[in-house]
């Protein structure tokens, strides 16, 4: 086992500086907080292939976060009313690539932004800071009502921080066995073994008779029997309430080549003296 760090780790927490509204169906919200974080994205590039290149995810926000790729979370946030928020992933020229709002007014809390609409001005973005105007060229509405925002910032850019435990440690914490419990039961077709494990919030989607079916299927296509079957928990990063679970395994070449190294991140957050599966 190899440890990197305290038991726990201060992820998310910095001193910004933010001045600006969101605005939706009329209402401004006024947005305190920043976060951003220095990382890796999906685009289209030449030829049509997806490749792979640096960016900064940027959440600007009413009250704090604590992990900018979490889409869940700021999601479920967003529905309950306890975050309203603007998040950003900016391209190393600091183009706008795509855009997310979260606020109650949404279905689901949160919707889709039109970048084109999205006007940012830098005034510095580099790997330890992003700063200044993010606007909208006008009120827009898209998947519900209209929506604004006009937003000036300084963040500090944060880097993914090292693991608490890895190497054959990292499967015996309690996050991991959480996360074992729950690939056992998606290879076994388990509800019950799923509704032990998972959050709330995907356990009230498997007891809705509308739901279960499709949300067996989701889990069964991003967590495929051939990958999981010779996965191996290998890092843990723990932050005292949430948890990111490591695993690697191969993925099966289509074409019949070399199978693929391939790292599955899988959330977690902790109910009380349980840790609970977040599989999105």
């Amino acid at each position: 086992m190899v440890l990197s760090g305290a038991a726990s780790l201060t992820f998310g927490q910095t001193s910004a500086t933010v001045n600006g509204t969101l605005t939706v169906d009329g209402k401004a919200t006024k947005l305190s907080n920043a976060l951003a974080l220095q990382t890796k994205d999906w685009t289209l590039g030449a030829n049509h292939k997806m490749v792979e290149v640096d960016v900064i995810k940027l959440v600007l926000s009413d009250s704090p976060v604590d992990d900018v790729e979490d889409d869940f979370e700021l999601g479920a946030r967003g529905k309950a009313g306890t975050l309203n928020a603007v998040r950003l992933v900016l391209g190393k020229k600091g183009e706008v690539m795509s855009g997310n709002i979260y606020h109650k007014a949404f279905e689901g809390g949160t919707s889709g932004l039109f970048t084109s609409h999205i006007i940012f001005e830098s005034k510095a973005m580099n790997n330890k800071t992003v700063a200044g105007k993010v606007r909208m060229d006008k009120p827009m509405e898209m998947g519900g009502p209209k929506h604004d925002f006009n937003v000036t910032f300084s963040s500090p850019v944060q880097v993914e921080p090292k693991p608490t435990t890895e190497g054959t440690g990292a499967s015996e914490t309690a996050p991991a066995k959480a996360v074992q419990k729950f690939l056992d039961a998606v290879q076994g077709n388990d509800a019950a073994g799923l509704k032990a494990v998972l959050r709330k919030e995907f356990v009230e989607m498997l007891e809705s008779p509308d739901d279960k079916e499709s949300v067996m299927a989701m889990l069964n296509q991003f967590f495929p029997a051939e990958e999981v079957k010779q996965l191996k928990i290998v890092r843990v990063f723990n932050f005292g309430n949430r948890a990111w679970v490591e695993g690697a395994t191969k993925r099966p070449s289509q074409s019949g080549g070399s199978p693929t190294d391939v790292t599955y991140r899988i959330r977690t957050v902790r109910v009380g003296s349980d840790w609970k599966v977040q599989p999105m």
